[in-house]
């Protein structure tokens, strides 16, 4: 846990903008940023004294009357702590409310109650304004601050990004082989033997007759 002497928070905000006609009130900014704020101080959360939060939600102020708040909250912070360029020094900044991208250059902004046209830019608080002034109050200190998101709008359409095939598995059937499977070896079929007689078979060759034989 941080040490509550040593640390800071700046809360901003607004729960509804009189001068436009955009938004509707929402009273569940102010829930928020109250309980926020009772956190802060609270002896349960982070105990800092009351003296150690700058509130600004729904504050009656201009976008650059609150730069200069929050400059002048730093500068007496950092002397108190005698903490040179706020070194050593935790800074917490909180919004709750609406954002928008405002002016040619789309910066993001954080609507306060003075938000209206026809300077919606210069009435709203830019998120680069407030992080120059941050950074340039206390150098050296530690920081918890929103990010500014980049603009979604596009001017030109995008060029589509060429698909890469991949290679799955084939679905179906799987397909031949295409080599030739070995044929069945089909056995020759062998004669039969029938079982001879015994009998003595006329013999066709011309026998020899002896010349006692011819004789008689």
């Amino acid at each position: 846990m941080p040490d509550p002497t040593r640390t800071v928070a700046i809360l901003c905000g607004a729960s509804h903008w009189p001068r436009l006609d955009t938004f509707d009130p929402a009273p569940a900014f102010t829930n928020t940023a109250t309980e926020l704020r009772r956190y802060l101080t609270n002896p349960n959360g982070m105990a800092l004294p009351a003296g150690n939060v700058l509130w600004l939600f729904d504050a009656d102020t201009t976008a650059a009357e609150h730069i200069d708040r929050i400059d002048h909250f730093l500068a007496h912070h950092i002397q108190r702590t005698g903490s040179a360029h706020g070194r050593g020094l935790l800074i917490l900044f909180a919004y709750v409310g609406h954002g928008a991208f405002f002016g040619a250059d789309r910066a993001y902004c954080l609507l306060v109650r003075d938000t209206h046209k026809p300077g919606l830019a210069q009435t709203s608080l830019r998120v680069a304004d407030l992080a120059y002034t941050l950074r340039t109050a206390a150098p050296e200190s530690s920081r918890i601050v929103p990010d500014e998101p980049a603009p979604r709008l596009r001017t030109h359409p995008a060029t589509p990004r060429p698909r890469t095939r991949r290679s799955t598995p084939a679905r179906g059937p799987l397909p031949r082989p295409t080599h030739r499977r070995p044929r069945r070896h089909t056995p020759v079929p062998q004669p039969r033997h029938h079982a001879t007689s015994t009998k003595p078979q006329p013999d066709d060759t011309p026998s020899r007759t002896s010349p006692e034989s011819s004789a008689a």
